[in-house]
């Protein structure tokens, strides 16, 4: 597991969205992402070897974040983040706890 930062370093606002699948008034299924939750989060490059093997056949940008877990916040393979007008997709997810805290360490690589 990654080690948590310093609460000063959660300093990058992030966005959660959770895709949404509407029929049209035609009766055609249309997708739309909508906003879960906005939070402040730990953005930096990936450094764990483990994450480095998984990324090296990808050609976008991979950023590990880590956010403060809430019950609230239900995140899965079906949550994308956009994070500086980027739209990042989550490659992995692990719950880490630190003390009487508890953190969510995302691994997320930039959409093209």
């Amino acid at each position: 597991m990654s080690k948590i930062k310093p609460q000063g370093q959660f300093n990058r606002r992030i966005q959660a969205q959770k895709l949404s699948v509407t029929q049209n008034e035609a009766g055609g299924m249309v997708e739309t992402w909508s906003s879960l939750f906005e939070t402040w989060a730990y953005v930096g490059p990936v450094k764990s070897w483990r994450h480095l093997e998984i990324m090296k056949n990808t050609q976008s940008a991979s950023y590990e974040v880590q956010i403060r877990y809430t019950p609230s916040r239900q995140i899965d393979n079906n949550v994308r983040f956009v994070y500086e007008g980027k739209v990042l997709v989550i490659n992995s997810i692990e719950e880490d706890v630190e003390g009487n805290k508890r953190f969510y360490v995302l691994i997320l690589t930039e959409q093209v």
